[in-house]
């Protein structure tokens, strides 16, 4: 995954070895929720690369004062609003180091150009929909956008507008943030402490409250979002959970290594300690056992990542499409990713479309019977087709 890779680099920007940071980015691509995502088709990994990267070049940029990362974190954020619009959790945070570090930057007239210019390219992702949408006959579309009013009922989530931020503070306190702990706690287990101590040895405030605040905004947002799939919500902070797991093992490894010397010191003829930096081998048989850290978690997670038995979804459509046959019209019971998108990759990945055959979301259940029952004809304006008496139809 290549978040993890980037997590990586933002690790040895940080000065953290390199053995301690492929540690550190392994354990945290071997964590639960990042590796049962990384290996099904969903937005939550992709919305991670995002994160990570625009974290990762601001941090390069504050270390370094190069303002083409700056240009590179600002870019990439407006591009991510394309993939999941979360990402505007991250922005208080970002608005933070910028003005703690360079507030002057952002009015540089080459960085106002290219920003501008980045934002431009980012927002021109949307056109897609209205393109999408003046379609006659698109196949699958899970969004119509005909119009400005249309458009940003959409983008700003009109569907669930009804479950954001719909809990009360006493809700959140006494149900959400246990729930968070619980599967903060399922991720990392015993290396929280470690996490903690990684906070305390980031010795940069403005880098601290950097990470902090980005964790914090997620954090407001999704404990405030009542869906059933709430726990891959909270990747972002995982990930920033992990950049500080990396400063936590490297300041144990240290630890270690200076234990390592002080016990060594006692066969020395001064009784000098040497220092663990002239010392390989201390160094290395203090480090060695860190190794063992991601290899926890693949044999903690591997049961629950395995998808390989997971063929429920698989049956019951080929199920369907046995019974409906060819030149039939299936219509779902609504947008399901065990029925309707299932559907539609056995129509459009494996090729059954040339089966004369068609899977629509079916509207209203009332609609569906005067269809079936009344031969009324059944108009699906998502997709934008008239159904007719004399196709078969299987429900």
């Amino acid at each position: 995954m290549v978040a993890v890779a980037v997590l990586f680099k933002l690790l040895l920007a940080l000065q953290l070895d390199p053995f301690l940071a492929v540690v550190s980015s392994l354990t945290f691509g071997f964590t639960r929720t990042v590796w049962t995502q990384a290996v099904i088709a969903e937005v939550y990994t992709l919305n991670l690369l995002f994160v990570a990267t625009t974290v990762s070049c601001l941090v390069v940029w504050h270390l370094r004062r190069d303002d083409r990362y700056l240009l590179a974190g600002l870019g990439i954020y407006a591009i991510s609003f394309g993939n999941h619009l979360t990402m505007i959790t991250l922005l208080p945070a970002i608005a933070w180091l910028i003005l703690a570090t360079d507030a002057s930057s952002v009015l540089r007239p080459r960085n106002v150009a290219t920003t501008a210019a980045c934002v431009a390219l980012g927002a021109l992702q949307y056109s897609y929909i209205f393109w999408r949408s003046s379609v006659e006959h698109p196949g699958f579309l899970e969004m119509r956008a005909s119009n400005l009013e249309e458009f940003w009922w959409w983008i700003r989530g009109g569907q669930f507008t009804g479950q954001m931020f719909a809990l009360t503070l006493e809700e959140v306190v006494t149900d959400r943030l246990p729930m968070f702990v619980a599967f903060f706690l399922g991720e990392y287990g015993v290396l929280t402490p470690v996490i903690l101590l990684g906070v305390a040895t980031l010795r940069s405030v403005r880098l601290n409250v950097f990470l902090l605040l980005g964790a914090a905004g997620n954090l407001v947002y999704a404990m405030n979002y009542d869906v059933g799939d709430v726990f891959v919500f909270f990747i972002p902070t995982y990930f920033i959970a992990a950049v500080y797991l990396g400063l936590g093992l490297g300041r144990i490894a240290r630890l270690l290594a200076h234990l390592g010397a002080v016990i060594v010191a006692r066969g020395h003829p001064r009784g000098i300690p040497p220092q663990p930096s002239s010392n390989p081998p201390t160094l290395a048989l203090a480090r060695a056992p860190l190794v063992l850290v991601p290899w926890m978690l693949v044999l903690a997670n591997l049961n629950v990542v395995d998808q390989s038995e997971n063929t429920a979804a698989a049956a019951a459509t080929e199920s369907v499409l046995r019974e409906a046959g060819a030149n039939a019209v299936i219509l779902t019971a609504g947008y399901h990713y065990s029925d309707y998108q299932s559907l539609m990759y056995y129509l459009y990945g494996e090729g059954r479309e040339k089966d004369n055959l068609y899977a629509l979301q079916a509207p209203e259940p009332g609609a569906v019977a005067a269809y079936l029952c009344e031969d009324r004809p059944l108009f699906l304006p998502l997709q934008k087709l008239e159904v007719r008496r004399g196709w078969t139809s299987t429900c």
